[in-house]
């Protein structure tokens, strides 16, 4: 009844989804956490597009404070 209202046409499956969550998980791993965190803050800039847009004009500051 509910993919019917929301025209979900696809189900979601457990076992595809678990895989790719322990394949993320051991990326993570492999990692240094300096990867790790680049990574996850490349994710993070990359979620929301008009968020990161809006707040490009800040990136040389913020660049100069990472450097450091």
């Amino acid at each position: 009844m509910l993919n019917n209202f929301f025209e979900i046409t696809d189900e979601f499956n457990f076992e595809t989804e678990k895989q790719n969550f322990v394949q993320n998980l051991d990326m993570l791993k492999s990692m240094s956490v300096q990867e790790s965190t680049l990574y996850k803050k490349w994710q993070e800039f990359n979620k929301d597009e008009y968020k990161m847009r809006t707040k490009a004009h800040k990136f040389d500051i913020i660049k100069s404070k990472l450097c450091k």
